[in-house]
């Protein structure tokens, strides 16, 4: 018998599925598709946050890179305004891949660990620049 959610083996008789916490019906059913293609996602969603994790972290690296300009000279509402322009394409695609690689279903597979990883790195640098914004 096979958990209708995730498609775990239970075991005859078994109430509960012990991989993903669903109550189970005492049928046999067998592994249906749409569980396979639930499998499926669970990498396609890994893949999607690893391609725009990278994305952010190579657009957080330009970024970094560019230098910022004479910010020493500007009023505290300029430093503001010039942060936020500078920040905001590469914190929008971190956040996009960060929130895909938490929604994923299966967060522990390695592929949405490492796009959360990427997400989160680009995120630490994004705010790394924005400090040294108003510190220089």
């Amino acid at each position: 018998m096979y958990c209708c959610n995730c498609g775990n083996k239970l075991e005859d008789g078994a109430v509960v599925c012990i991989k993903c916490g669903v109550f189970v019906d005492n049928q046999n059913i067998p592994i249906s598709k749409t569980v396979k293609k639930r499998k499926e996602n669970n990498y396609l969603t890994g893949i999607v946050s690893i391609i725009i994790g990278i994305i952010s972290f190579y657009l957080t690296i330009k970024v970094m890179i560019g230098g910022m300009g004479n910010v020493s000279t500007m009023s505290i509402e300029n430093k503001v305004g010039y942060a936020i322009n500078l920040t905001i394409n590469p914190f929008i695609w971190a956040l996009i891949s960060f929130l895909i690689a938490i929604g994923s279903r299966n967060r522990n597979k390695i592929l949405n660990i490492i796009g959360l990883s990427l997400s989160l790195l680009s995120i630490f640098f994004l705010l790394t620049e924005i400090v040294m914004v108003f510190i220089v």
